[in-house]
């Protein structure tokens, strides 16, 4: 609900449905949110307090402050069905998951972040050696290489915080990270794990097929994805949700399988929570994979420089009598 990044969100969602379980009404739990986050937060927080004193509903003003639509999907069917605390621990663990999910890929990018900030030691280092500039061009221009490394490892850091309450800026990063080929894989797992993981947590909530679809449409930062949420919106079957996803063409044998035995048996909302532990896992594991892979590449490029600009450094014009 509040919050800079996704566990201060979580947090602050897990004790907003604390505050509902204990018996405190909505305008008074938002108070109490108020008074425990940060001054950006406070503004939030009287924004929806005073569309709720005015008689709009919490989901109404949270989508007219910029909430995310899922957010703002999941509390429209919590008002309406009464499950305003339950929702509230869906999104807390949402949000939780998607602190995790930020972390792996933090620690993912921080080791060859530091080590492509070491590497620029390297870059000016045989013109120092060989004398063709002074120890203090070479202090001037390597700090200025780190600083600039530095500020793209700060600027991803920044841009993937944001995403978690951009979905505009989600989509933006999902396309530029399908551009890099180590890193198509991961971006095309990582929205299907989004995409039902927002089904997920609306079926939890009691939506039907198209609130389902359309939560999923608007967490899905995958263009064949909301394509494929908006065919089944408008072209659902009554035969189940498996035979809809059949229909697209584009989701796993063994996700269908599994979803179309949870409908059988009366365990979709297990079946779907299991979909979403076991991309979730496949998004770690590629991740991992990355985090071992990308140093060796960047040990291997940083090589490839020096044996280079010793090359240059020694065969060029200043080198020849």
């Amino acid at each position: 609900m509040f919050g800079k990044n996704a566990l201060e969100i979580s947090t602050s969602y897990r004790t907003f449905s604390a505050m509902h379980d204990a018996g405190n009404g909505l305008i008074s739990s938002l108070e109490l949110l108020k008074q425990s986050v940060g001054p950006k937060e406070q503004q939030m927080a009287h924004r929806l307090i005073h569309g709720v004193q005015r008689g709009s509903s919490l989901h109404g003003a949270m989508a007219r402050n910029g909430f995310p639509p899922l957010e703002t999907s999941l509390m429209k069917l919590a008002e309406q069905t009464g499950f305003m605390a339950e929702t509230s621990k869906l999104l807390a663990d949402y949000y939780f998951e998607r602190y995790e999910t930020e972390r792996s890929i933090k620690w993912a990018l921080l080791k060859p972040g530091l080590l492509l900030i070491i590497s620029q030691f390297t870059f000016y280092l045989p013109s120092f050696v060989n004398g063709s500039i002074s120890g203090y061009d070479y202090i001037l221009r390597t700090l200025g290489l780190i600083g600039a490394a530095v500020g793209v490892l700060w600027w991803s850091f920044e841009l993937l915080r944001r995403s978690s309450r951009e979905p505009r800026l989600a989509r933006k990063i999902h396309k530029l990270f399908q551009s890099v080929p180590v890193a198509r894989d991961l971006m095309k797992t990582s929205a299907y794990e989004r995409f039902f993981t927002a089904i997920w947590l609306s079926y939890r909530a009691g939506a039907d097929l198209e609130s389902m679809m359309k939560a999923a449409e608007d967490a899905a930062n995958d263009d064949q994805l909301r394509a494929a949420s908006v065919f089944i919106r408008r072209k659902g079957t009554a035969q189940g949700l498996a035979e809809s996803f059949a229909r697209t063409g584009i989701f796993r044998d063994r996700h269908l399988a599994a979803i179309r035995i949870g409908e059988q048996t009366g365990a979709l909302e297990h079946t779907l929570e299991e979909v979403c532990k076991e991309l979730r896992q496949e998004v770690r594991v590629k991740i991992a994979r990355i985090n071992e892979w990308l140093p060796k590449i960047i040990y291997g490029f940083a090589c490839a420089l020096i044996v280079f600009r010793i090359l240059t450094s020694t065969t060029g014009p200043s080198a020849i009598p």
